[in-house]
């Protein structure tokens, strides 16, 4: 026999927006009854595991017009152009910023402090303390979980107002408001397997179609396998290189890139990533391994250490610019571009030629490689795509499409850089949402 209540709240994903949500709109409410519905038995599943299971909750650093970048193809996608997710962002975190995170998080007894880059951390330096604090702010306002059985299928309210929720176990739920805070497709092992699109596409909302993202980008570049393990801060770009089309610049970063088998990684390869325009597009990453110093400088640099070598051999020059492996790699494609046999010894370094010594310049500055793809949805971090920022309200996380319908978190067609920024969103959208969910619903008493 189903099981049936009545809740004026049903916020529907225990995930970061989700609480965030849950807490913002008990909080505002009173004595209001929120409900939190969840696949996951306990709270924050995800949450816990985020930033290696230290949690990095947000950025000092942060602002809407990154939440933009990295976004100039996703119209190939049917999507939104990076300068509507900029302006959407920017007017939700004028009304939920970084130091109202800070202060959300400080009400619920949470010591964060900030460390390198701007990235902030719990003091613990433990995920685990962010989700206990939540665990306690839900208890202290009353906010009810029910976890373990996932919603199924949201309708409209046979009395005409409201609406229903059925969940897996067939018990049924009666909400004034809902708030849908499911997460995207990205890490399906804690509960995000993509069931929110549909619920919100029941209502009337499209969908711009979803990518991994922060994510390795894979090759089958040969010596990526050869130099597995190995890291070098590099300036990085993901660059198109189909046919009227090379050089066009698809996105920036800078950080340490790390080889793996038939894959790039690291942050700053994540952060291209979210630009990656689908497969059956030609594009590559270019590599800078010397981004602090430009053309000139460097071709300098390597003349100076040429006439330090005199006669010994030119592709000496590369054990001592930088790891022994990837000197390798660079001395045997440089061979190759000189015609000269992949063997060590040949031509004097001090008797390499100015085109010699830019040419080598070029190649440290810009070894490209062929991009594939990027890897699967249960390595992603966060979801590209989702539902277009265009049909909901950024003052109140409120459907254009039906009234008394909330969306936060990734669901939307929002995602940002590695470093605290979609953490940032999730607070920032979900604290919204809850605000707005509970208003509306004293507004109807």
């Amino acid at each position: 026999m189903e099981k049936k209540g009545k809740v004026q709240i049903a916020v529907v994903g225990g995930g970061a927006s989700g609480l965030a949500a849950a807490v913002s709109a008990a909080r505002e409410l009173g004595n209001g009854t929120v409900c939190v519905f969840d696949r996951n038995e306990k709270p924050g599943k995800k949450l816990a595991a985020t930033g290696n299971g230290r949690c990095n909750v947000t950025n000092v650093r942060c602002c809407g017009e990154d939440y933009g970048k990295g976004r100039l193809f996703t119209s190939d996608r049917g999507g939104e152009s990076g300068e509507e997710t900029a302006r959407f962002a920017s007017f939700a975190l004028e009304h939920f910023g970084v130091q109202d995170t800070l202060r959300f998080f400080e009400s619920m007894g949470l010591l964060l402090r900030e460390e390198d880059e701007g990235r902030v951390y719990p003091y613990s330096g433990q995920a685990v303390s962010v989700v206990n604090a939540f665990q306690e702010a839900l208890k202290q306002n009353r906010v009810s979980w029910l976890g373990g059985s996932p919603i199924t299928a949201v309708e409209e309210s046979s009395a005409g107002e409201g609406f229903r929720l059925v969940r897996e176990n067939g018990d049924v739920f009666q909400s004034e408001a809902f708030i849908l805070a499911v997460g995207g497709k990205a890490g399906g092992c804690y509960g995000s397997i993509g069931d929110g699109y549909r619920m919100a596409r029941a209502f009337g909302h499209s969908l711009i179609s979803t990518v991994p993202a922060l994510v390795q980008l894979t090759t089958e570049e040969p010596v990526c396998k050869s130099l597995k393990g190995v890291r070098v801060k590099s300036a990085v770009k993901l660059i198109c290189t189909e046919n009227g089309f090379d050089g066009d610049v698809l996105a920036r970063s800078e950080g340490e890139v790390q080889f793996a088998d038939r894959a790039l990684s690291g942050i700053c390869i994540f952060d291209l990533s979210r630009s990656f325009p689908g497969r059956g597009r030609d594009v590559c990453v270019e590599l800078d391994i010397f981004p602090g110093f430009d053309t000139e400088v460097l071709t300098g640099i390597l003349r100076r250490h040429c006439l330090a070598l005199g006669k010994r051999p030119a592709d000496d020059l590369f054990s001592g610019l930088m790891n022994e492996k990837l000197a390798r790699v660079y001395r045997d494609r440089w061979c190759k571009r000189n015609g000269r046999p992949e063997t060590k010894g040949g031509l004097p370094a001090e008797c390499l030629t100015e085109e010699q010594l830019r040419d080598l310049t070029h190649l440290l500055k810009a070894w490209r490689i062929p991009v594939t793809g990027t890897k699967g949805w249960a390595e992603a971090q966060v979801t590209a795509g989702g539902i277009p920022v265009a049909e909901v309200d950024p003052r109140t996380m409120g459907s254009r499409c039906r009234e008394g319908l909330y969306l936060a978190g990734e669901l939307l067609n929002i995602d940002g850089p590695c470093g605290g920024w979609n953490l940032q969103w999730a607070w920032t959208s979900g604290c919204i949402a809850g605000k707005s969910a509970a208003l509306y619903v004293k507004k109807k008493r």
